[in-house]
């Protein structure tokens, strides 16, 4: 690991610390390589921003399966049943609940 330099006080009166890439604990000496890394930084968090949001959002299908299912018991898990089993238990529901075709075939997809 590298070793940190005591922060010196410069003349306009600010700490002048050296600054290290958080990756391989290099110093970094020029100006256009700090904005790289703070871009990459800001990128990074972008990213991970867009997909915690992405993941986090139910979509039309789920909200369907709960909002019809979720009417009459608690709701099941798709993946507890083999592919035909919850094609079948989405059938047999389906006609209880006046699900339309369009609606099942979205509900099934949900094993998938």
């Amino acid at each position: 690991m590298g070793t940190l330099s005591e922060p010196k006080v410069t003349m306009k009166g600010r700490l002048d610390t050296p600054l290290f890439c958080r990756y391989t604990l290099k110093p970094l000496r020029e100006e256009s390589t700090m904005k790289k890394h703070i871009m990459h930084t800001a990128l990074l968090g972008a990213a991970a921003l867009t997909a915690s949001l992405a993941c986090s959002a139910p979509n039309a299908t789920e909200q369907l399966f709960k909002k019809r299912c979720a009417m009459c018991h608690k709701l099941p898990v798709p993946e507890s049943f083999s592919q035909k089993a919850w094609d079948d238990q989405v059938d047999r529901m389906a006609k209880r609940a006046g699900i339309s075709p369009e609606q099942v075939t979205q509900i099934k997809s949900l094993r998938k």
